[in-house]
Order: C-alpha cells, then structure tokens, then sequence
C-alpha cells in the first residue's frame, strides 16, 4: 500500500516572548512545513530550531530549494 503524504507551506515567526532584547534576537520569519496537518515548526520547537526555508541570503535559499527537491545533496556537517 502506498502512503501518500500532503505537504504544505505556512508563513511564520520565531521570537521569545520572555526574551528582553526580542529586535535581532531569536525573531526569523520562515516557511513552516505542514506535514500531514503537523508543523514541523512546532516538532523543531523543543530543539530551538526552525525549518531552512525562507530565511537567509538568497543563495542559501537556492540551495535549500535545490536540497529540498532533491537535486543537490544535501551537506552533512559533523559536530
């Protein structure tokens, strides 16, 4: 049986509610990824991370759009 996933973009916003220098600080604007009705957002959250799209220089999101559609690998970074 095939499985098929809906995909889906939302404009949104990271920022501390409780953060005192909010201008700057953690404030991103992004695409969030709905999967299925879940945002991947909200499943990053924990992790304080957002999702790579729409955010950064123009060139990094040529190539996360490249990534994203698989026409690139991605690079895997070691910590």
């Amino acid at each position: 049986m095939t499985t098929i996933n809906v995909l889906e973009t939302k404009p949104s916003s990271r920022y501390d509610d409780l953060d005192p220098d909010q201008d700057g600080n953690k404030n991103t604007t992004f695409a969030d990824l709905i999967i299925d009705g879940r945002s991947l957002y909200q499943m990053l959250k924990n992790h304080d991370l957002v999702p790579s799209l729409g955010w950064g220089s123009n060139e990094n999101q040529k190539q996360m759009i490249q990534y994203f559609l698989l026409k690139e690998p991605p690079q895997v970074s070691v910590l």
